[in-house]
């Protein structure tokens, strides 16, 4: 017999060598307890006291427990497997939620019948730095645009326009801040061969065949990291766009989005290829690589006007 999923929350609470961070975050969980129907716990062993932290925090607040290998993504599917409930929460130590946001995101999902509800967190530390570390965040670059569908379900072409801008930023900004079906995570795990940046993969993979709501209350905290070590492979990115362009066709035949984000990515892998992934100096002064400059400028204004005038028709 099928199993079918109740209804409710379940929390996942994945951790790897966290002890430090890990009591602050316990009082997280402990507050949104009573909003949650299970907690499944992910902890990779490691060398410091966080499966023991993990072990006394089950035994007061209950829950499952589970040991995995290390990798962030292949942790939160160990985790979405054993869900048993309607929407799924993933807690990142760190970052925490308003109880609030998930009875307001629950909400939102079953009146519209959305797969996933996001919303901008609340970038902590406040400092200026990680301010504009952040800044460029599509959900808060585009957070006008996201504004005009407020509690509703984003049209594609505009999570499309604004996915494709942003590149390897991914317009949902923090899973902290997000509240999916656990259904949808179930059919389509994280993928695990996209560095850190498996969530944005992810969003990319699954655009076109679900439906996303964007809320603009801020109930959650996103801790910035040290981002000094992280990578990103131009190959990657071009994957994930031409997937992208390609979904979208099937969906809007008759759009000029695919065809754009297609140059997009002609001109930036030219450009980078002229200036290295950091300018080297004195680019500038090569004619061609200012060719491809302008070009990649002018496609990127194509995308935006795009969307600017399916925002004014909404």
């Amino acid at each position: 017999m099928k199993k079918t999923i109740r209804k409710g929350i379940s929390l996942i609470v994945p951790a790897y060598e966290c002890a430090d961070r890990l009591p602050a975050h316990l009082k997280t969980v402990k507050q949104i307890r009573p909003y949650v129907r299970e907690i499944i716990w992910v902890v990779t062993p490691g060398q410091d006291a966080t499966l023991r932290l993990i072990v006394q925090a089950k035994k007061k607040l209950g829950g499952r427990l589970l040991e995995t290998p290390r990798g962030l993504y292949a942790a939160w599917n160990s985790g979405i497997r054993h869900a048993k409930h309607e929407f799924t929460y993933i807690s990142t130590v760190g970052e925490d939620i308003a109880p609030k946001g998930l009875i307001q995101m629950s909400r939102l999902l079953r009146k519209h019948k959305g797969d996933v509800c996001f919303s901008p967190p609340e970038i902590l530390p406040a400092t200026k730095k990680r301010l504009r570390r952040t800044r460029h965040w599509p959900i808060f670059r585009f957070a006008l645009c996201l504004a005009q569908h407020n509690r509703k379900i984003v049209p594609a072409q505009i999570l499309f326009g604004i996915q494709v801008l942003a590149g390897i930023s991914g317009l949902l900004g923090s899973c902290a801040s997000c509240l999916f079906r656990t259904k949808v995570l179930k059919l389509h795990p994280f993928p695990i061969n996209f560095l850190h940046y498996g969530d944005t993969a992810w969003f990319y993979q699954n655009l076109c065949r679900l439906k996303f709501i964007y809320i603009s209350e801020v109930f959650s905290t996103f801790h910035v990291h040290d981002l000094s070590n992280r990578e990103v492979r131009k190959d990657h990115l071009t994957i994930l766009l031409a997937k992208l362009a390609s979904d979208f066709r099937k969906l809007q035949p008759s759009s000029l989005l695919p065809f754009l984000s297609e140059r997009l990515i002609k001109d930036r892998n030219y450009l980078d290829t002229l200036r290295e992934p950091h300018p080297y100096r004195f680019w500038w002064m090569n004619p061609i690589a200012w060719y491809w400059r302008v070009r990649r400028n002018l496609t990127e204004s194509a995308i935006l006007n795009i969307l600017t005038r399916r925002h004014k028709e909404l």
